[in-house]
């Protein structure tokens, strides 16, 4: 819903450049890559909770970038990255913390 309407106002209008980076981590680490899948997948079979699954698996893939003997750099670059997600998402780990952030499966209450 929200995309068709930046297309037209601002993509199709030349006021915003639409950038795509393709960005892989399967060619980074394969091992390490699956091994944050199944994180999320193990955390969201058993808590349910798809913000807290994703965090999981966030801060998984630098551990197993390390345990996988991914590169200093490679994994470097990951960590930050990591530490920007967990940062970004402070609303949401408070969220989680106070046991308000919804759960895989449920509907919201109509507002």
């Amino acid at each position: 819903q929200t995309f068709p309407s930046l297309l037209e106002s601002y993509i199709n209008t030349g006021q915003v450049y639409y950038v795509i980076k393709d960005f892989p981590l399967t060619s980074i680490h394969p091992q390490a890559f699956l091994a944050s899948q199944a994180a999320w997948l193990l955390m969201a079979l058993v808590v349910r909770i798809s913000s807290l699954s994703a965090l999981t698996a966030a801060v998984v893939t630098p551990v197993c970038g390390w345990w996988f003997d991914l590169p200093l750099p490679q994994n470097g670059v990951i960590l930050v990255m990591v530490l920007l997600l967990v940062w970004r998402h402070r609303s949401n780990i408070q969220n989680l913390l106070a046991g308000a952030e919804d759960k895989i499966g449920t509907d919201r209450p109509e507002e």
